[in-house]
């Protein structure tokens, strides 16, 4: 779930340190202020305490990044690009572990530095822009991370080029179902409004059920959608044969790296279905039992 957190950047810098961009903690649950380590930029154009860039398609990007550790010992400190998107003017940062199209195309030379009180370390940042990518707007930060806090650097980046815009989605329906083995299932129907493919994913949450029960997160299975294209994705509940049909209220989250959108519906899962003994049982002893001993016989030895 989207945690809205505002990077504060430039009032906050000493003029002597390199741009950077410092977070609130990411949980309460603080291991290390984040006032004791840091990362900022050492080769930003002009001093700016952000990525901010307009490639193309194909183009690639490299920046440098200095993490420093003052937390009086010694720390390994995780560096990793995270998403970040824009609503109503305000910067919003995505839990670690979340990811877009920029995170994707972002990598650092070490996700790891083991620094000793005092020292610093240099990480090489790069961004490598697909010759395939859409025109998009997209956010990030690239984090430096100790436990639950973590620091961030901005990344604003705008893809132009002659790709087209980047394509979009619309969940028109969310539809409970259960599989042949009862497991419980939700399926969102998905609309591409785009000319790109759009590769799914998302997390289900169900809340509000029978006797106030809600579930952990369902992550969704990874669906690509063709241009224009609709379908299905689905969400199947693990471990789920006994759930209670409901009523549950549901609330799909998707995402295809450079739009997110969201459903929620009031559901609930039709019965599962009995085994079938009656029939086949029948067919097991009488048929077939018939069939193996008096027509087989006849046609193996009779004739």
């Amino acid at each position: 779930m989207r945690t809205l957190l505002t990077l504060v950047t430039a009032a906050l810098l000493a003029a002597a340190a390199p741009a950077a961009a410092v977070a609130l903690p990411l949980q309460s649950t603080v291991d290390i202020p984040v006032n004791r380590f840091s990362i900022g930029l050492i080769d930003a154009p002009g001093g700016q305490p952000y990525i901010v860039e307009t490639p193309k398609p194909g183009d690639t990007i490299t920046r440098q990044a200095r993490v420093t550790n003052n937390a009086g010992s010694a720390q390994d400190i995780s560096v990793y690009a995270g998403p970040a998107d824009m609503d109503d003017g305000k910067f919003n940062v995505e839990n670690a572990g979340e990811v877009n199209a920029l995170t994707a195309w972002t990598s650092v030379d070490k996700p790891t530095v083991h620094l000793n009180d005092g020292q610093f370390a240099y990480v090489t940042v790069t961004i490598k822009v697909p010759s395939t990518a859409p025109s998009a707007t997209l956010y990030g930060s690239i984090w430096a991370a100790i436990g639950n806090s973590r620091v961030g650097v901005r990344m604003d980046v705008k893809v132009g080029g002659t790709n087209g815009p980047a394509a979009n989605f619309l969940i028109t329906d969310l539809i409970p179902q259960r599989q042949s083995d009862g497991a419980a299932v939700v399926a969102a129907a998905v609309t591409n409004t785009g000319n790109h493919s759009v590769d799914m994913t998302g997390r289900l949450y169900l809340t509000d059920g029978p006797g106030g029960q809600w579930l952990e997160a369902v992550l969704a299975q990874p669906t690509t959608l063709a241009a224009g294209a609709s379908g299905t994705v689905l969400f199947v509940i693990p471990n789920s044969a006994s759930l209670p049909n409901g009523p549950w209220k549901a609330d799909a989250r998707l995402k295809n790296g450079y739009f997110a959108n969201q459903s929620t519906k009031n559901i609930t899962f039709p019965n599962a279905e009995s085994p079938a003994t009656g029939s086949l049982g029948s067919l097991g002893s009488g048929s077939l039992g018939s069939l193996g001993s008096g027509s087989l016989g006849s046609l193996g030895f009779g004739s």
